[in-house]
């Protein structure tokens, strides 16, 4: 459980950082990291840094097809989280 929280607050702040980074090359007209990097992401983990990022520093918040697919992979994880939680379908029966 401890290396599971290190994990979820490491890709998190790993996701913030490189949603920031991408913000100041957007304003700056540098290097951009690509869309589907900071959806990976948030898909790996870092869903929670990845909404926090929208919002905190206004990047990708008018382009719908990303937030879509971000919502996507929310509500996918949410439904996999409970379905952990509820102990209706265990991550650990797959690698038994």
């Amino acid at each position: 459980m401890f290396y599971a929280l290190i994990y979820f607050i490491g890709i998190n702040v790993f996701t913030v950082f490189n949603y920031y980074a991408d913000k100041q090359a957007a304003i700056n007209g540098g290097w951009r990291i690509p869309e589907a990097n900071l959806l990976f992401f948030a898909l790996i983990g870092g869903s929670p840094g990845a909404l926090l990022s929208t919002h905190l520093f206004r990047h990708k918040r008018r382009k719908n097809s990303f937030m879509d697919v971000l919502y996507i992979i929310i509500g996918l994880q949410i439904v996999l989280a409970s379905f952990e939680l509820t102990g209706i379908l265990s991550i650990k029966s797959f690698f038994a």
